[in-house]
């Protein structure tokens, strides 16, 4: 699926949310995962960013990173295990999808509660609502 599609998608859901709760719950279950795989995605930005720091050749980083406390066999086991975690999750809430029968459109539809009026301004004042100086210096 196509970004596009699955904001074509969360679009028809969120629209669908506003008279379903189990809709609603969907949406919660997406975005849960979703911070789930930003928090990896950290994770994996903040350990290439340690063993860039690390100082000393590569064989030097390579020896201190595998008898450190943040083995790269066994960080690389944990993350696979949360990859493996988030893509189960991801397929679960994707079948729960295909149950709701979400429509994906060509282009995003507006719905109601994205439309938000804004008054319209004008710098246009009638002579009537106009006080000025002078006649409030008067009242003084």
């Amino acid at each position: 699926m196509h970004v596009s599609s699955i904001k074509a998608v969360v679009l028809d859901a969120e629209e669908r949310s506003v008279t379903s709760h189990l809709v609603t719950d969907w949406l919660e279950k997406l975005k849960d995962v979703l911070y789930d795989a930003d928090n990896l995605l950290d994770d994996f930005s903040t350990e290439a960013l340690r063993k860039d720091l690390m100082g000393g050749n590569k064989l030097t980083k390579e020896v201190r990173l595998f008898f450190s406390s943040s083995n790269q066999f066994a960080y690389g086991l944990k993350m696979g295990k949360k990859i493996k975690a988030i893509k189960a999750r991801l397929a679960s809430i994707e079948s729960e999808a295909n149950t709701f029968g979400f429509m994906v459109h060509d282009r995003p539809v507006e719905t109601s509660f994205m439309i938000k009026k804004r008054q319209q301004t004008h710098s246009f004042v009638s002579k009537d609502k106009i006080i000025r100086r002078v006649m409030i210096k008067r009242l003084f």
